[in-house]
């Protein structure tokens, strides 16, 4: 596993543009403001594109790469299109094996969830969400392991209306394990589940 997914903490900045139907986050080392991960919607298709300027747009699918600063890839988050906003979201690694699975739940219309799910499919994680200040907690046998929040714009790193966050991963979740993995990738995916 690469060393830069061993962090515990890491802040997310949405790249935003008006006409702009892809999604582009840059994940950024919080302390030293250094560019540490790159997200990026490399090939978006014409309909969908298309779509992503409607009200289907959190219908639509994505195929986001995760990569570092020189352009190679370590982690996928694909969700194929769908009619209910129910469909699973996959991740891969860049040799396409999968890391796991996580599939949303409406628990309300402000109270949303995921599980998350192993290669094994073995579920690892329930990630709940508040649906108001878009916090996340990522709870395994009662304990938290991580969690996401929503930053306020005073940090000299925010500029724009983008959505911005940090995620926290506890000591609980080892170093090299895949569980990062999975906790990185759902909050990418997440995001554009729920907020594209």
């Amino acid at each position: 596993m690469y060393e830069v997914l061993n962090r515990n903490t890491f802040f997310v900045k949405q790249q935003v543009g008006r006409l702009k139907a892809a999604s582009s986050y840059d994940i950024y080392n919080p302390e030293s403001g250094q560019l540490i991960l790159e997200c990026r919607e490399d090939n978006l298709g014409l309909v969908t594109k298309a779509l992503r300027f409607s009200s289907h747009k959190q219908r639509t699918p994505f195929d986001v790469n995760i990569r570092i600063p020189n352009g190679q890839p370590i982690l996928w988050v694909r969700r194929g299109g769908s009619l209910t906003f129910a469909k699973p979201i996959t991740i891969q690694r860049a040799d396409g094996s999968v890391v796991g699975v996580f599939k949303q739940k409406l628990l309300s219309k402000l109270i949303k969830s995921f599980e998350i799910y192993d290669s094994n499919n073995q579920l690892v994680y329930n990630m709940m969400g508040d649906g108001l200040a878009w916090g996340w907690r990522f709870v395994s046998e009662n304990l938290v392991h991580a969690k996401i929040q929503r930053v306020t714009k005073t940090s000299k790193l925010l500029t724009s209306d983008a959505d911005d966050y940090v995620i926290q991963i506890y000591n609980a979740v080892p170093a090299n394990s895949p569980q990062r993995q999975l906790i990185l990738a759902a909050a990418i995916g997440a995001d554009m589940a729920f907020n594209q």
